[in-house]
């Protein structure tokens, strides 16, 4: 069994998503879980394809993670780069 990573990104019409080791793999929809099954499905299909067509599978090389940063809000006019310190 292989674990892959697979991006989410909010689009201007709903959701879209792709698998970084496995290109020419993407998936949109009208809603993240519209996006979630199609993104399974084309796994699956893009796989058995691949399978089919004789070549590699290639090894899963990304690592997916969410981090959670407190983030300063900007002082109200200053439109500079630099955070606020806390």
């Amino acid at each position: 069994m292989r674990e892959y990573t697979v991006v989410f990104e909010k689009s201007a019409t709903g959701w879209c998503a792709y698998y970084p080791d496995l290109p020419g793999l993407a998936s949109c929809g009208p809603t993240l879980e519209e996006t979630r099954r199609l993104t399974k499905e084309g796994l699956h299909a893009h796989l058995e394809a691949m399978i089919k067509d004789g070549d590699t599978i290639p090894a899963a090389g990304h690592i997916g993670a969410t981090m959670l940063f407190d983030v300063p809000e900007p002082v109200q006019g200053d439109t500079s780069l630099a955070m606020r310190a806390a």
